[in-house]
C-alpha cells in the first residue's frame, strides 16, 4: 500500500512535469529571483513550497518543484544545496490537517479542533521561519554551502 501511494504521489509530480508547469514556474522565479540576495531566494522558494504544499502532497511538490527551482538556481550560478534545503523543509510547513496524515488522524477523531490546528500550524510556520533566518542560514555559510 505505500508503494502504491508513494507512486501516486510522484505521479502527480511527474503529470505537472509533463503538463509543463516547471517551465512556467522557472520563467516566473527567473524573473523574480534575478540580482537578489541569497537570503531573498531562499525565502521565496520556502515561499513556493508552502504555496505548492496546500495543492499538493509533499512528495509531489519535491518531484515537480526540484527540478525549476535548480535550474533557476544554477542559472544565477549559486549553489543548489541551500534553495534544494529550503524546498524540503517547507514541506513540512502546514496549515492544514490532510496534509500530514497524523494530524489528520488526530483531528479525524476529535482529538484537535480545527482553530487549534491552525493557531498551532501558524505558530510553527512563524517560528520556523525565524529560526530559517538566524540559526539554519548562517550555519550553512559556517558550512560553506553558499
Amino acid at each position: 500500500m505505500l508503494v502504491k501511494s508513494l507512486a501516486a504521489c510522484l505521479g502527480i509530480g511527474m503529470v505537472g512535469n509533463a503538463l509543463g508547469v516547471p517551465k512556467v514556474i522557472s520563467a516566473f522565479l527567473a524573473l523574480i529571483l534575478e540580482g537578489q540576495h541569497i537570503l531573498y531566494i531562499l525565502y521565496v522558494v520556502l515561499g513556493l513550497g508552502i504555496l505548492a504544499n496546500l495543492f499538493m502532497t509533499p512528495f509531489a511538490m519535491v518531484a515537480s518543484l526540484s527540478g525549476p527551482v535548480a535550474q533557476v538556481v544554477s542559472n544565477l550560478e549559486l549553489s543548489l544545496w541551500p534553495p534544494l534545503l529550503a524546498l524540503y523543509h517547507s514541506c513540512f510547513l502546514i496549515f492544514l490537517p490532510y496534509e500530514i496524515p497524523v494530524w489528520l488522524v488526530l483531528f479525524g477523531f476529535g482529538m484537535i479542533s480545527m482553530k487549534n490546528f491552525v493557531i498551532l500550524s501558524a505558530l510553527n510556520v512563524f517560528m520556523f521561519l525565524l529560526f530559517f533566518g538566524v540559526v539554519m542560514v548562517p550555519y550553512w555559510t559556517l558550512l560553506g554551502l553558499f
